[in-house]
């Protein structure tokens, strides 16, 4: 690998931790407050644990891309259309649900206990949040969300510009579902195709519904998106945060009353 690819791997960091501590800085300001899902104080013990997390992640990501260069297992040509293209269909297609099905998995007993407990750890969530999990865990997501990067090298239609564009949209997106803050005013037809803030939120106070990662589409079609996720998008967006985690939107009652089973806390 030569120098500047090695320069090209650092840049990328640094624009990724980046990226993360602006949307940070915006969850925790006035306009955020406005907009907040759970009003709830992040408690200090989760600012330590996720402090250094951005940056550890995305340090083993780099580690990733590194030796993919340097064993050639991907190589570079001139950005093109067909890139973009590759890199939206191999999502659609398969990350997005690959993902769902193993999200579903990491919250069985028995694996959530030894793997997935630490990013839930953060029942409150924010953009620090999309990077904390156990090193195994995020060596997997690693693994899985290079799908596309491979198949496109192989297609001889990756490029450095496509790859930095892919790697900072992926973590933008990942951030603002852990935002807790719903800037966006979306209506229930596109909510079904790209993810919220109160979306996320609600996986992490609930647990097991809307595993999703970007794509809500899956939860409908699987029926594990939580029941009061219409009426906590128009509460949210209506000023109205909820100040505890058991509570239903507009109800102030536990939400370990819902009418869902699959939506209980596991056990």
């Amino acid at each position: 690998m030569n120098l500047e690819l090695a320069a090209w791997l650092m840049i990328v960091l640094l624009l990724r931790v980046t990226t993360v501590a602006t949307l940070q800085a915006l969850s925790a300001s006035r306009r955020g407050d406005r907009y907040r899902v759970y009003d709830i104080p992040v408690g200090s013990g989760q600012k330590t644990r996720e402090r250094y997390a951005p940056l550890a992640g995305a340090a083993l990501d780099t580690v990733a891309l590194a030796l993919l260069i340097h064993f050639e297992l991907i190589h570079f040509v001139g950005s093109s259309l067909m890139e973009f293209l590759i890199f939206l269909s191999v999502h659609v297609l398969v990350v997005e649900p690959l993902y769902y099905g193993y999200h579903r998995m990491l919250h069985t007993r028995y694996v959530f206990k030894r793997h997935h407990y630490l990013h839930h750890l953060s029942t409150v969530t924010q953009p620090s949040t999309s990077f904390t999990f156990t090193f195994t865990e995020r060596a997997s997501y690693t693994a899985l969300f290079a799908i596309p990067i491979l198949v496109a090298s192989y297609l001889d239609a990756l490029s450095l510009g496509g790859l930095t564009v892919y790697i900072l949209t992926f973590d933008l997106l990942n951030s603002i579902g852990h935002l807790n803050c719903e800037f966006f005013r979306a209506n229930k037809t596109i909510r079904r195709f790209f993810y919220t803030p109160s979306f996320h939120a609600r996986h992490h106070s609930k647990f097991n519904c809307n595993y999703s990662l970007f794509m809500p589409i899956f939860d409908h079609i699987f029926k594990t998106v939580d029941p009061q996720e219409e009426a906590l998008h128009l509460q949210v967006r209506a000023g109205q945060a909820l100040k505890r985690l058991a509570e239903h939107p507009g109800q102030g009652t536990p939400l370990y009353a819902a009418t869902d089973s699959r939506c209980d806390t596991p056990r």
